[in-house]
This record gives C-alpha cells, structure tokens and sequence, in this order.
C-alpha cells in the first residue's frame, strides 16, 4: 500500500530532476530548431509528470477507504 506510494514518489523525483536538466541545457540552446525540440521534451515530461501525480492522488484515495 504504502510502497507503491513511494515508488510513486521517487518516480516523480526522478521526473522533476529530469525537467530541470532540460530546462537548464534549454537555456544554452542557440539554434531555434534544437529549442523547439528542447521544448517538446520538457512538455513530454511535464505530461509523465501530471499523470503521477494523478496516480499518487489516486493511490491515496484508495488508501483512505
């Protein structure tokens, strides 16, 4: 019960950590093609970001019942 909440946790640590290492080599970035593709990514990941979170309310939800 509980030890899927914290895979749920370290997965979203994992992601957050992961969006601001593109979003800092996004900001030394020159090239307008290589931005936009630096963009598509970290909005990907932002995407897998908002379904964990949705899946740790979920999880909590099932937890309180």
């Amino acid at each position: 019960m509980f030890e899927k909440e914290e895979g749920i946790i370290a997965k979203r640590k994992s992601l957050v950590k992961e969006i601001a290492k593109l979003k800092k080599a996004y900001s030394a970035i020159r090239d307008k093609t290589e931005k936009h593709i630096a963009v598509a990514k970290i909005a990907e990941k932002q995407k897998e970001l908002a379904q964990i979170r949705e899946e740790f309310i979920d999880e909590q939800i099932k937890n309180r019942k």
